[in-house]
């Protein structure tokens, strides 16, 4: 028999380049609205976005929220506060009563149509997404902000593509809500016909709180403007215009009035498929040249005029006009392209808004310069007592006549200093809980970490586990070497690998933390059913079948009186389910002494013997 021998080598780690894609920062355009009512309104509309999303997983808190538009006839308690690790994470934290609302959605890639093998385009490897949507009231009103954040690998070939968040149109088209960025947010092509709007317009260009982009249509001049005439006119025209009529080359004539006319382009497409991606305006023939001086570009009749923010440059380009329908119809595709994928890598700023991982490092900086603040304030307290017993010394030893009413005033100034102390002790006490509860919340991180980083190193072949064991629980979980054989025998392959990953998992994790860090067995199921979302059960292999099959139930490992290892009973074991397909069985031992659970059969059920 031959002997196949497998390559081992270390994983190397990749760096992530993370960048965001959509982003916006607004503030709620409808002023009659409270802000307070506008965030119960934002929030709630969020909600049913992220209900619609889960669908049948959506938890019982979004599924009984309001509709948005009840948001008048329910208060704050509606806005719930909920997190979920399924293997995406949402953390959803609402604080109206301070005026705050955020939420935050990280999501492995799944392409385009997550489930369809013929999606226009399938997931990029090593791409996460982080969805982060946040309001908060403050002077200026209730500010909203949006931003997806894409994380990939190092060397990723194509940049996401840039998805304005599907909750926004509905936010701008409601009447209660609307979306204003200096200026309200529209859906529709903005005509301009007068000096004061076209000023108004070169206004909101130059200021530098604008973060959208303007694109400004010209209308063309008579000669500019050419017709098709088909068969059914050719009629109405001199004898002289007459050409065979093609279909491909339909005739073209110019028009005989003189009244400059809209350009040839689907403007109104383009503003509703681009709105909260950028401004749209046509600006009338007769506020061309004006154009042409508040910009200090050429702009002829048709031309495109795209203005960037001032806050990322203030470039102006001018597109010119072509006749071609081809060319106008390149054009438009290309305009289109540059709105959507606009926002990306942007440098926006979002005013007083915090999203989720930002607040969370602020949390951190904020508890940190606490503490210094509170050390500080201390030695000046302390400094300040030792200058004032000092001069209290001084002047009892000058003033022997006021002794009475220095010791009087000695007393409450010590008084005093007691009540400092208490109160610098309920500050520290505070900090410590606070930095306990850090702690806790920074503990729990690195053990969610550590379970996403072992499931994405899970092996995809029985023949691999054993390997996956001992580089992540060398020092929790042994698998025998009869075990190992077993996971390499055919009849293996038809329990599913990653079933027996998980249970290999709880057991190195949650159960042996049962057995030897005394967790409760109720945050060890908690635990289970939150990573696995299933049970693992746990029982007793029987003394009855160890003795009739020691065999089956044996493996040598425990030292006899000799020092070599003797055969030792499979006391224990993990089941799941009971039909074929689904049928898993580990047997194990505990080796108390060194902490270990060590595996001697899987995945099978082996023979039972029960006496009656």
């Amino acid at each position: 028999m031959s002997e196949t021998t497998t390559s081992y080598h270390t994983v190397r780690l990749l760096k992530n380049h993370v960048y965001p894609t959509y982003q916006l920062f607004a503030v709620m355009g409808e002023r009659k609205t409270s802000p307070q009512a506008g965030l119960r309104l934002g929030a709630l509309t969020v909600m049913r976005w992220l209900r619609d999303r889960l669908g049948p997983a959506a938890p019982a808190e979004l599924e009984q929220a309001p509709d948005p538009a009840d948001y008048l006839d329910t208060d704050d308690s509606c806005l719930c506060s909920l997190h979920m690790n399924e293997g995406f994470v949402i953390d959803l934290v609402s604080a109206p009563e301070q005026g705050m609302w955020s939420l935050q959605i990280t999501e492995p890639d799944l392409g385009s149509d997550p489930g369809n093998e013929g999606q226009a385009r399938p997931a990029v490897p090593g791409r996460v997404l982080e969805t982060n949507v946040a309001f908060r009231i403050t002077s200026e009103g209730l500010e909203c902000g949006f931003q997806t954040r894409i994380s990939d690998p190092d060397g990723s070939q194509e940049k996401a593509e840039v998805y304005r968040l599907a909750f926004i149109r509905p936010l701008l088209r409601d009447p209660a809500f609307g979306l204003r960025q200096i200026a309200p947010l529209r859906e529709q092509v903005e005509r301009i016909g007068t000096v004061e709007q076209l000023k108004a317009v070169a206004r909101l260009w130059r200021d530098k709180r604008g973060q959208l982009p303007l694109v400004l249509f010209t209308q063309l001049c008579p000669e500019k403007a050419p017709l098709k005439v088909d068969q059914r006119i050719k009629s109405f025209l001199p004898q002289s215009t007459f050409v065979p009529f093609d279909k491909e080359h339909p005739l073209m004539v110019p028009q005989q009035n003189g009244a400059p006319v809209d350009p040839p382009y689907d403007m109104d497409g383009l503003a509703r498929s681009a709105a909260a991606f950028c401004r749209c305006y046509l600006v009338e023939e007769g506020l061309r040249k004006k154009l042409a001086e508040l910009t200090g570009a050429e702009i002829g009749a048709g031309d495109i005029v795209r203005l960037e923010p001032m806050c990322f440059g203030g470039a102006c380009r001018v597109d010119r006009y072509r006749p071609s329908a081809v060319r106008q119809n390149e054009r438009m595709a290309e305009l289109k392209e540059w709105c959507l994928t606009y926002p990306r890598e942007k440098a926006v700023t979002f005013g007083s808004i915090k999203f989720l991982s930002d607040a969370r490092e602020s949390l951190l900086s904020r508890t940190a310069e606490a503490e210094a603040a509170a050390q500080q304030i201390e030695a000046q307290w302390r400094e300040k007592l030792e200058q004032m017993e000092a001069a209290h010394k001084a002047e009892l030893a000058q003033l022997a006549g006021e002794r009475q009413a220095l010791l009087d005033k000695l007393d409450r100034q010590k008084q005093f200093q007691l009540r400092l102390e208490r109160e610098k002790e309920e500050l520290r006490a505070e900090s410590e809980r606070e930095k306990a509860k850090l702690c806790q919340e920074l503990e729990e991180e690195r053990e969610e970490n550590a379970y996403l980083k072992r499931r994405m190193d899970r092996p995809a072949l029985h023949g691999e586990i054993a390997a996956w064991v001992e580089r992540h629980f060398r020092d929790r979980l042994y698998l025998h070497p009869k075990a190992v054989a077993l996971l390499a025998d055919r009849s293996a392959q038809g329990v599913d690998a990653a079933l027996i990953c998980d249970a290999l998992d709880f057991l190195a994790t949650d159960y042996w933390d049962r057995r030897y860090a005394k967790i409760s067995e109720a945050e060890m199921l908690t635990r289970c059913s939150e990573k696995y979302g299933r049970p693992f059960e746990i029982k007793p292999t029987g003394t009855a079948t160890v003795e009739f099959t020691p065999a089956q139930y044996k493996i040598k490992y425990f030292p006899g009186h000799t020092g070599v290892p003797v055969e030792s009973p499979l006391d224990y074991h993990l089941g799941v389910g009971n039909a074929p397909e689904n049928l898993l069985r580990i047997y194990f031992l505990h080796d108390d002494r060194n902490k270990l659970i060590v595996v001697g059969s899987l995945p099978r059920h082996l023979k039972a013997v029960s006496i009656k």
